[in-house]
């Protein structure tokens, strides 16, 4: 009898929920042992199936890694801007990197948050902070769409105040009681709390 590589769910709706370890590898276009070194890590979960105990990922947890992996910050904005391969200026990216760096300085912890809107770092503990980063912020939707992700954010994380930083704008916004403090980044990195 020949064997199968065919792996054998209870219900079909889980095939569609489980890839290999090479579909995986291949999605997030890394070797095969630099993926198996990440399992073996704990960074993305796994289980084994069938009588060959053949590995097999969650497609969910795949995309989380990727998603994660696509958020990591340089250490240094000179290395970053020199090993940049795109033809375009990205600002946007550097102020985000220059504002992660300097909330790595003060805080342990520094993550994103995402629900239905996105904010690019939260600060857990007792002294929790919002931040988003945009460095043109003149236009109706891109105001309204920092705005609303830190709205969304503070109201799941009960906090009453978050900060955006931008290139030029300086005002407060207070909507029903919550405090939006818009900062030039300049001013941001100057203060006590950048």
């Amino acid at each position: 009898m020949a064997r199968s590589n065919v792996v054998q769910f209870p219900t079909a709706q889980k095939i569609e929920h489980y890839q290999s370890t090479e579909q995986a590898a291949d999605f997030l276009n890394v070797s095969q042992p630099y993926l198996d070194e990440l399992l073996s890590k704990g960074e993305i979960p796994f289980r084994r199936v069938g009588a060959e105990s053949l590995v097999v990922v969650k497609i969910k947890d795949v995309i989380g890694y990727k998603k994660q992996e696509d958020q990591s910050r340089a250490i240094d904005n000179g290395f970053k801007t020199l090993l940049n391969t795109s033809l375009s200026s990205d600002l946007s990216k550097l102020y985000e990197n220059l504002v992660f760096l300097q909330l790595r300085r003060h805080h342990r912890e520094v993550y994103y948050y995402k629900e239905v809107q996105e904010v690019d770092f939260y600060v857990p503990g007792t002294q929790a902070r919002l931040v988003n980063v945009s460095v043109n912020i003149e236009g109706t939707k891109t105001l309204d769409r920092e705005i609303n992700g830190l709205l969304e954010a503070m109201k799941y994380l009960q906090l009453d105040r978050a900060e955006l930083v931008t290139q030029h704008r300086h005002e407060q916004i207070e909507i029903e009681g919550q405090r939006i403090d818009i900062v030039p980044l300049w001013r941001w990195l100057l203060s006590e709390n950048g």
